[in-house]
């Protein structure tokens, strides 16, 4: 395995600690997202900071999306919501673009 894999494997799974440390009652969601992306770009790795994190409640239907660099935004956690924590760290020059296929941005 190379180096820069090495490193973004190490980063991803650090975010990953790092974001779970942050699911405390009272916290709010952006923290979470906030808490993944410091370590990404601690390790010089982009933090994925175009994505944003999304909330679905009750009904799932409903959801909101939250930009993802500032801590402190979004719904407040409380005792009994379930998350998917997805760091998306990547090496600081990537080889692809992302695009979506319905040609919205």
């Amino acid at each position: 395995m190379s180096d820069q894999a090495t490193r973004l494997m190490t980063a991803t799974e650090g975010s990953l600690e790092a974001g779970i440390e942050q699911c405390v009652v009272g916290r709010r969601l952006s923290d979470i997202s906030h808490a993944v992306q410091v370590v990404a770009e601690g390790a010089g790795l982009l933090g994925g900071e175009e994505y944003v994190a999304t909330a679905s409640g009750a009904p799932c239907t409903k959801s909101r999306r939250y930009r993802t660099t500032s801590p402190g935004k979004g719904p407040e956690l409380k005792e009994g919501m379930v998350f998917a924590i997805e760091p998306m760290s990547m090496p600081e020059r990537r080889p692809w673009r992302h695009s979506r296929t319905d040609g919205r941005s």
